[in-house]
Protein backbone atom coordinates (compact mmCIF):
# COMPACT_ATOMS: atom_id res chain seq x y z
CA UNK A 1 0.00 0.00 0.00
CA UNK A 2 2.78 2.53 1.22
CA UNK A 3 4.04 1.79 -2.49
CA UNK A 4 0.80 2.64 -4.26
CA UNK A 5 1.28 6.45 -2.44
CA UNK A 6 4.98 6.49 -3.82
CA UNK A 7 6.46 6.30 -1.06
CA UNK A 8 9.79 4.07 -1.33
CA UNK A 9 12.97 3.41 0.79
CA UNK A 10 14.78 6.77 -1.07
CA UNK A 11 11.79 9.45 0.01
CA UNK A 12 10.31 7.68 3.34
CA UNK A 13 13.09 9.82 5.65
CA UNK A 14 12.22 13.09 3.09
CA UNK A 15 8.36 12.13 4.03
CA UNK A 16 8.24 11.80 7.16
CA UNK A 17 10.68 14.77 8.07
CA UNK A 18 8.17 17.19 6.21
CA UNK A 19 5.37 15.86 7.59
CA UNK A 20 6.68 16.42 11.16
CA UNK A 21 8.22 19.66 10.64
CA UNK A 22 8.45 22.74 8.67
CA UNK A 23 10.13 26.03 9.02
CA UNK A 24 8.45 28.86 11.23
CA UNK A 25 8.53 32.71 10.47
CA UNK A 26 11.67 33.01 12.85
CA UNK A 27 13.59 30.29 10.06
CA UNK A 28 12.24 32.27 7.05
CA UNK A 29 13.19 35.46 7.79
CA UNK A 30 16.73 34.54 8.37
CA UNK A 31 16.87 32.31 5.44
CA UNK A 32 14.36 33.10 2.99
CA UNK A 33 17.27 35.26 1.27
CA UNK A 34 18.95 32.40 0.24
CA UNK A 35 16.25 30.52 -1.14
CA UNK A 36 14.85 32.44 -4.40
CA UNK A 37 18.57 31.46 -5.98
CA UNK A 38 18.59 28.17 -4.17
CA UNK A 39 14.80 27.41 -5.62
CA UNK A 40 16.02 28.68 -9.61
CA UNK A 41 15.48 25.50 -11.99
CA UNK A 42 18.01 27.30 -14.57
CA UNK A 43 21.16 27.88 -11.69
CA UNK A 44 22.78 24.90 -11.39
CA UNK A 45 23.10 24.51 -7.32
CA UNK A 46 25.84 22.59 -5.57
CA UNK A 47 25.65 21.93 -1.49
CA UNK A 48 28.64 21.45 0.65
CA UNK A 49 28.93 21.14 3.89
CA UNK A 50 32.15 20.24 6.15
CA UNK A 51 32.40 19.26 9.48
CA UNK A 52 35.57 19.44 11.09
CA UNK A 53 34.48 18.24 14.53
CA UNK A 54 32.97 18.95 18.25
CA UNK A 55 36.37 20.96 18.86
CA UNK A 56 35.07 23.65 17.03
CA UNK A 57 32.38 24.61 19.69
CA UNK A 58 35.39 24.65 22.54
CA UNK A 59 38.03 25.88 20.98
CA UNK A 60 39.11 29.73 21.96
CA UNK A 61 42.14 29.90 19.79
CA UNK A 62 42.27 31.75 16.16
CA UNK A 63 42.17 29.53 13.53
CA UNK A 64 44.99 28.92 10.58
CA UNK A 65 42.71 29.98 7.95
CA UNK A 66 45.24 27.73 5.69
CA UNK A 67 44.45 24.74 8.14
CA UNK A 68 41.29 25.39 7.53
CA UNK A 69 41.05 25.49 3.83
CA UNK A 70 43.54 22.30 3.58
CA UNK A 71 40.42 20.35 5.66
CA UNK A 72 37.69 20.74 3.12
CA UNK A 73 39.75 20.89 0.11
CA UNK A 74 38.34 17.32 -0.66
CA UNK A 75 35.14 19.04 -0.51
CA UNK A 76 35.92 21.76 -2.47
CA UNK A 77 37.62 19.96 -5.25
CA UNK A 78 34.51 17.52 -5.99
CA UNK A 79 32.66 20.69 -6.23
CA UNK A 80 34.44 21.89 -8.74
CA UNK A 81 34.70 18.54 -10.32
CA UNK A 82 31.06 18.40 -10.32
CA UNK A 83 30.63 22.02 -11.73
CA UNK A 84 32.95 21.44 -14.22
CA UNK A 85 30.65 17.93 -15.74
CA UNK A 86 27.21 19.46 -15.01
CA UNK A 87 27.27 23.28 -15.70
CA UNK A 88 26.01 24.53 -18.79
CA UNK A 89 27.84 26.91 -21.03
CA UNK A 90 26.69 30.23 -19.10
CA UNK A 91 24.94 28.92 -16.92
CA UNK A 92 25.01 30.64 -13.02
CA UNK A 93 26.33 28.47 -10.76
CA UNK A 94 25.45 28.53 -6.88
CA UNK A 95 27.73 26.75 -4.15
CA UNK A 96 25.58 26.97 -1.08
CA UNK A 97 28.58 26.66 1.95
CA UNK A 98 28.06 25.48 5.64
CA UNK A 99 30.32 23.83 8.18
CA UNK A 100 30.44 23.82 11.97
CA UNK A 101 33.56 26.17 11.71
CA UNK A 102 32.15 30.09 10.97
CA UNK A 103 35.84 30.73 9.78
CA UNK A 104 35.77 28.03 7.52
CA UNK A 105 32.70 29.57 5.78
CA UNK A 106 34.66 32.96 5.88
CA UNK A 107 37.70 31.95 4.22
CA UNK A 108 35.82 29.79 1.34
CA UNK A 109 33.39 32.66 0.57
CA UNK A 110 36.59 34.77 0.26
CA UNK A 111 38.71 32.61 -2.14
CA UNK A 112 35.42 31.66 -4.35
CA UNK A 113 33.85 34.56 -4.41
CA UNK A 114 29.99 35.44 -5.11
CA UNK A 115 28.97 32.06 -6.26
CA UNK A 116 29.59 31.16 -2.59
CA UNK A 117 26.38 31.60 -0.58
CA UNK A 118 27.06 30.86 3.60
CA UNK A 119 26.45 32.36 6.47
CA UNK A 120 29.02 34.56 7.58
CA UNK A 121 27.49 36.32 11.22
CA UNK A 122 26.01 33.44 13.40
CA UNK A 123 28.70 30.85 14.86
CA UNK A 124 27.35 27.86 15.01
CA UNK A 125 27.05 26.09 18.54
CA UNK A 126 26.49 22.06 19.07
CA UNK A 127 23.00 20.95 19.76
CA UNK A 128 23.86 19.81 23.05
CA UNK A 129 24.42 23.35 24.25
CA UNK A 130 26.82 21.88 27.09
CA UNK A 131 29.14 20.95 24.18
CA UNK A 132 29.50 24.92 23.36
CA UNK A 133 32.35 25.78 25.61
CA UNK A 134 33.42 28.76 24.13
CA UNK A 135 29.90 30.21 24.31
CA UNK A 136 29.00 30.52 28.47
CA UNK A 137 25.66 31.79 26.86
CA UNK A 138 24.70 28.92 24.94
CA UNK A 139 22.23 26.96 27.01
CA UNK A 140 20.00 30.07 27.62
CA UNK A 141 16.80 29.84 25.57
CA UNK A 142 17.55 32.49 23.34
CA UNK A 143 20.82 31.26 22.31
CA UNK A 144 19.04 27.35 21.99
CA UNK A 145 16.16 28.93 19.99
CA UNK A 146 18.40 31.14 17.55
CA UNK A 147 20.90 27.93 17.21
CA UNK A 148 17.63 25.00 16.34
CA UNK A 149 16.52 28.26 13.77
CA UNK A 150 20.19 28.26 11.83
CA UNK A 151 20.05 24.78 11.87
CA UNK A 152 16.94 23.66 10.26
CA UNK A 153 17.71 26.68 7.99
CA UNK A 154 20.74 25.28 6.90
CA UNK A 155 19.34 22.38 6.32
CA UNK A 156 16.49 23.49 4.17
CA UNK A 157 18.39 25.50 2.38
CA UNK A 158 20.95 22.57 1.92
CA UNK A 159 18.32 20.57 0.36
CA UNK A 160 17.84 22.49 -2.29
CA UNK A 161 20.97 21.72 -3.91
CA UNK A 162 20.64 19.73 -6.96
CA UNK A 163 24.27 17.83 -6.08
CA UNK A 164 25.17 17.82 -2.56
CA UNK A 165 28.94 17.01 -1.36
CA UNK A 166 29.03 16.30 2.29
CA UNK A 167 31.20 14.92 5.08
CA UNK A 168 30.56 11.51 5.33
CA UNK A 169 30.97 11.52 9.23
CA UNK A 170 27.84 13.86 9.45
CA UNK A 171 24.67 13.60 10.07
CA UNK A 172 23.71 16.83 9.69
CA UNK A 173 25.32 17.21 5.56
CA UNK A 174 23.58 13.83 5.47
CA UNK A 175 19.95 14.87 6.21
CA UNK A 176 19.77 17.93 4.49
CA UNK A 177 20.92 15.76 1.46
CA UNK A 178 17.95 13.27 1.69
CA UNK A 179 15.47 15.93 2.23
CA UNK A 180 16.43 16.95 -1.22
CA UNK A 181 14.36 14.03 -2.95
CA UNK A 182 17.01 14.34 -5.71
CA UNK A 183 18.67 11.16 -7.81
CA UNK A 184 22.23 10.75 -8.18
CA UNK A 185 23.11 13.60 -5.76
CA UNK A 186 24.72 12.04 -2.97
CA UNK A 187 28.46 12.80 -2.84
CA UNK A 188 30.36 11.40 0.82
CA UNK A 189 33.29 12.83 1.19
CA UNK A 190 36.42 10.60 3.75
CA UNK A 191 40.21 11.60 4.31
CA UNK A 192 41.15 9.69 1.64
CA UNK A 193 37.88 10.23 -0.87
CA UNK A 194 38.37 10.21 -4.78
CA UNK A 195 35.48 12.26 -5.90
CA UNK A 196 34.05 11.06 -9.40
CA UNK A 197 31.10 13.19 -10.85
CA UNK A 198 29.87 10.38 -12.75
CA UNK A 199 29.84 7.70 -9.37
CA UNK A 200 27.56 9.44 -7.09
CA UNK A 201 26.90 7.45 -3.30
CA UNK A 202 24.23 5.34 -3.58
CA UNK A 203 21.49 5.80 -0.92
CA UNK A 204 21.56 2.27 -0.30
CA UNK A 205 24.92 2.51 1.35
CA UNK A 206 24.10 6.08 2.56
CA UNK A 207 21.45 5.08 4.53
CA UNK A 208 23.93 3.22 7.04
CA UNK A 209 26.42 5.86 8.01
CA UNK A 210 25.97 7.95 11.11
CA UNK A 211 22.23 9.57 11.15
CA UNK A 212 21.12 5.95 9.99
CA UNK A 213 18.71 7.10 7.95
Amino acid sequence: QLWHYGLTAENAFMCGFFYLCKPNSAVTTLYERYWEGMSDPDVLKIGIQVRLGDWVFSSDQAPDVSKLLASAANHLDCAQKIEKVYALPGQRVIWYFMSDSLDLSKAVQQKYGSKVLTETKFRPGHVDCRLSKNNPHACDTSEVNLALQHALGQIMTFSKADYHVYSRHSGFGRVGAWLSGKHDNLFEIGESTQCDPMKPAMPSKSAHQWSRI
